[in-house]
């Protein structure tokens, strides 16, 4: 006997991030994107990740940028210089 099968999967769409700019807090998973000089952070929504990225689903747009280090010591509205 022989069978063939076909799927249709459809993918997520999102923003991949390095999974070193992601901290969690309550159970709420956040970033913190860089505005003029400043950091908000920004609750999100994430999808699949690896060891190394994450994708974010929702709370980030294509384009923004987000710290990815020193982000531990961070806090909303802090100033940040971009390397």
């Amino acid at each position: 006997m022989t069978a063939r099968a076909v799927f249709k999967l459809a993918a997520p769409e999102g923003v991949v991030v390095p999974l070193a700019a992601v901290r969690t807090d309550g159970g709420q998973d956040y970033v913190f994107v860089v505005k003029n000089g400043t950091v908000e952070r920004r609750p999100v929504v994430l999808g699949l990740k690896n060891e190394e990225q994450v994708m974010v689903l929702k709370g980030l747009q294509d384009g923004e940028q987000v710290a990815v280090t020193n982000v531990g010591v961070l806090q909303d509205g802090m100033a940040v210089t971009v390397e």
